[in-house]
C-alpha cells in the first residue's frame, strides 16, 4: 500500500512517545510542513503500524478510566482543593502515587497491565466502561496488597 501525507502529518512513534517528523528532521534536510512523503508498506508493516495506534488508543482509554475511577469524573473538573483530595486518598489506599500508576517509568505503571488485560477480557456482552472499571479496580488492589 502506497501512502502519501503531508510532513506535518507524519508522526514518528519511538519508546513510547510520539513526536512531528518536522522535529526530528535535522537542519540539514530541511523540509516545509506541507511538503509530501510517499511511502510504501507491505501488509504486514500496515498491520503493524494499526496496531500500534490501536494500543496508542487503548493506552489514552485506559488513561481516562483511571481518572474516571480515581476521581469520579474527569480531573479538570474538580476543584484544586477536591483534586488534592483525591490524590492524597489515593496515595493512602495505594501506597503510591496517581503519578506513579500513570508514567511509564515508574514501578507502579499499570497503564499497559490495564490495556493488556482489556485486550484479553473484552467481551461485546459487557459494557465497555465497566470492563475497564473492573481491570483497573483490580490491578489498584493488586499493586496494594
Amino acid at each position: 500500500m502506497k501512502v502519501r501525507k503531508k510532513i506535518s502529518e507524519v508522526m514518528v512513534i519511538s519508546c513510547e512517545k510520539i513526536m512531528p517528523l518536522p522535529a526530528i528532521l535535522d537542519k540539514a534536510y530541511p523540509c516545509c510542513p506541507l511538503d509530501e512523503l510517499e511511502f510504501q508498506l507491505s501488509d504486514n508493516e500496515l498491520y503493524d503500524a494499526y496496531r500500534e495506534q490501536q494500543k496508542i488508543f487503548l493506552l489514552q482509554d485506559a488513561d481516562r478510566h483511571l481518572e474516571l475511577v480515581v476521581f469520579g469524573t474527569e480531573r479538570e473538573a474538580l476543584d484544586e482543593e477536591a483534586e488534592a483530595a483525591e490524590l492524597s486518598s489515593f496515595q493512602e489506599q495505594y501506597g503510591f502515587s496517581y503519578e506513579d500508576a500513570t508514567n511509564p517509568d515508574s514501578n507502579f505503571y499499570i497503564l499497559e497491565e490495564a490495556v493488556d488485560r482489556f485486550q484479553d477480557e473484552q467481551d461485546c456482552n459487557l459494557p465497555e466502561n465497566e470492563v475497564w472499571e473492573n481491570i483497573i479496580r483490580n490491578i489498584l488492589s493488586e499493586l496494594a496488597a
